[in-house]
């Protein structure tokens, strides 16, 4: 999935398409994705995955704010807080502390410029755990 090939960019979308990446933030969508998937060794393979990746998430959600613009601000708001409420229940037992918060959906893509800025956050954090854990080739930090 991660070669240039035209038929994989296709195939890349397809899948990541049928995740459950709405209202999910960047480790979530990563532990998502990457737990179905296997990394490749090369980064441009990986960035290939990661571009996908946040492309189909930004899409997912941008559909979703437009389609809440159309609504009042009260069912807009109640809306949101429901699908906060929901999303982060299953964050704290991920993390295992409920203490711990990410930027979920909206909340995250509201503070993004486009697919581009997601791409290198999600990309930066793949780069980060492979330094924080030594990509498996040695003792953990």
């Amino acid at each position: 999935l991660g070669e240039a090939f035209s038929l994989c960019t296709l195939i890349r979308f397809s899948v990541f398409d049928a995740m459950p990446l709405l209202h999910t933030g960047v480790l979530t969508a990563l532990c998502r994705a990457f737990g179905v998937l296997q990394l490749p060794e090369d980064l441009m393979k990986i960035e290939r995955l990661v571009r996908g990746l946040s492309h189909v998430w930004w899409r997912k959600h941008k559909a979703l704010a437009e389609g809440l613009t159309d609504q009042p601000a009260a069912i807009q708001q109640q809306q949101l807080l429901a699908h906060q409420q929901r999303y982060q229940a299953g964050f704290a037992a991920i993390d295992g502390s409920p203490d711990v918060r990410e930027l979920l959906g909206l909340e995250l893509w509201q503070y993004l410029a486009g697919s581009d800025a997601l791409c290198q956050l999600m990309l930066s954090t793949v780069l980060l755990h492979w330094y924080v854990h030594s990509n498996g080739n040695g003792q953990r930090r």
